[in-house]
């Protein structure tokens, strides 16, 4: 008995090794709006971005990518990308992720951060804010429909501290904003899945003649 108890523990020990790399392999985009181009962009210097609601089960965020635009970068030109939990229909409040500024390249460009391993609802909002020279004239590039996961005919806007949902051309134009979120399962998803299996096989091993 206690031979089978420790090669129970032994067997526990190495599958967490094993699921290691195979946790970073496994990666899924839950959340998908970059196939079909409505070939316009929003622009704004305040702050703005997507309600979004993920699909699949994995929600540990390893990456994110969007894409945005600029007629002409000058230097000084940058991003902040933001993620807030959505609370019913609540405007955003407290940011869980703020990434630092960042460049703003001219033309389209696709934005990835990534490197990540942030645990996200199944449902949250993403911003963008531009700022610096030509932030008036920089934005997101927008994209319909979702191919994983599933976004409303909106966003959200804060001009000067005040929350508003908007609307593009009075929802004529489906505002929703080209963007991919690719993620993990959530170690504790892994770990349960792993000693499921190791118990099994440890019943099946004393089952055997």
């Amino acid at each position: 008995m206690k031979k089978q108890l420790l090669g129970l523990a032994k067997s526990l020990v190495l599958s967490s090794v094993l699921l290691l790399p195979f946790s970073r392999a496994s990666a899924a985009i839950v959340y998908d709006n970059t196939t079909t181009d409505l070939t316009q962009f929003y622009a704004t210097n305040a702050e703005f971005g997507d309600p979004i609601n993920l699909g699949g089960t994995d929600r540990l965020l390893t990456d994110f990518e969007f894409y945005g635009y600029t007629p002409v970068a000058a230097a000084g030109l940058t991003y902040v990308l933001r993620f807030y939990a959505n609370v019913g229909t609540n405007p955003p409040t407290t940011a869980f992720f703020t990434g630092d500024p960042t460049p703003v390249v001219t033309g389209s460009q696709h934005y990835t951060v990534s490197g990540l391993s942030l645990a996200v609802p199944d449902s949250f909002t993403w911003t963008v804010q531009f700022s610096g020279p030509g932030a008036e004239n920089t934005g997101l590039l927008l994209y319909n429909p979702p191919t994983v996961g599933t976004s409303l005919n909106d966003f959200w806007q804060n001009n000067g501290g005040a929350w508003s949902l908007a609307q593009i051309n009075g929802g004529a134009t489906f505002a929703n904003f080209a963007a991919r979120v690719t993620a993990v399962p959530e170690p504790g998803t892994i770990a349960v899945g792993a000693v499921g299996l190791l118990l099994l096989g440890y019943r099946l091993r004393r089952r055997s003649p």
